[in-house]
């Protein structure tokens, strides 16, 4: 075999590997997303736990949480490690732990951000609508279903943000206009300003 026809036929047999193996993560990443879309689906807000009250307390006693402490938690120091402890110990599935341990600490702070409202407002509004958990309340205003009051609420916000933008040309489904909002809270965008300001600071 000449040295021209080795080089081609190892390209070859390179370019079928690479195939499989392209062909392989495809399917791969296919199979992750619809598991963590179906993941996503999960109400982990409700969701009745071993060691987790209705509020997020812990409830577990300190001898057995030493027990169940995943190795990869090097230390515990505040309540989100002692969460993230409990969550992996409860769900033992890493994307399901990550969906439910963000959803879980998603604050009031940031629901005020996107209803252009102080933290301790956001979840009177939300209380308002009956609703006690900041991610459940965003969660209502995402939804498409129509709702007279979340309507009504949802107006007042769009006329708000066009008098803000001097502008009366766009228009928002729910999610955009929330995303929108909270891309151009003033009260956000000073804080935001203000931590970039602190940050170079100190990086100095």
């Amino acid at each position: 075999m000449t040295l021209l026809v080795q080089v081609m036929s190892y390209s070859q047999i390179k370019k079928e590997e690479n195939i499989l193996i392209s062909d392989s993560i495809r399917r791969y990443i296919i199979k992750n997303k619809a598991k963590i879309d179906s993941l996503k689906k999960i109400n982990y807000i409700n969701r009745k736990y071993e060691y987790l009250d209705s509020t997020f307390k812990i409830t577990i006693s300190s001898n057995k949480f030493q027990t169940i402490i995943d190795k990869r938690i090097k230390e515990v120091k505040n309540y989100n490690d002692s969460l993230m402890v409990v969550l992996l110990y409860e769900l033992k599935d890493d994307n399901a732990v990550n969906i439910a341990f963000h959803r879980i600490l998603y604050s009031w702070e940031k629901v005020g951000f996107h209803i252009w409202e102080t933290p301790e407002n956001a979840k009177k509004i939300s209380n308002g609508f009956g609703i006690n958990h900041p991610y459940e309340f965003m969660n209502y205003l995402y939804d498409e279903k129509k709702d007279i009051l979340k309507d009504f609420f949802l107006m007042m916000l769009t006329d708000k943000l066009k008098a803000y933008l001097k502008t009366d040309t766009f228009t928002f489904d729910n999610k955009q206009l929330l995303k929108t909002l909270y891309k151009n809270n003033p009260r956000r965008i000073k804080l935001y300003k203000k931590y970039v300001k602190n940050k170079s600071i100190h990086s100095h």
